[in-house]
């Protein structure tokens, strides 16, 4: 019963404690006329520091979606430059048998796979 009476008074103080802070009676009118420069700058400052975050906060995103953008125009060069130099080289290769005059020719029909009559090993 003891604990039930302590926990109302708490309960009791704290609304009271909340009643007079609302009625203005804890910060008064007069407080805040004295001291309104000071409470506007602390929350000038406050502003600020929150908007720099916000402003960090996206500028940190707009990166890594650049950097993933980034890593996919990476693989597509990488991709197109092999690609590249794998028909470069086979030009050259073909230019060269010709100025050569070897007698090579580009083969019709695809390579294929000789089999072993001799099954013996």
């Amino acid at each position: 019963m003891a604990i039930k009476k302590k926990i109302s008074m708490f309960f009791a103080r704290v609304g009271m404690a909340i009643w007079d802070f609302l009625g203005g009676k804890i910060i008064t009118v007069e407080l805040i006329k004295r001291h309104f420069a000071k409470i506007a700058l602390v929350l000038f400052v406050t502003l600020g520091f929150i908007a720099n975050r916000f402003s960090a906060m996206v500028e940190m995103r707009r990166i890594a979606a650049l950097e993933q953008q980034l890593d996919a125009v990476r693989s597509d060069y990488l991709l197109l430059s092999e690609k590249y130099y794998t028909t470069i080289r086979g030009e050259s290769v073909r230019q060269l048998v010709d100025t050569t005059k070897l007698g090579l020719v580009d083969p019709v029909e695809p390579p294929y796979s000789l089999k072993d009559t001799n099954n013996e090993r």
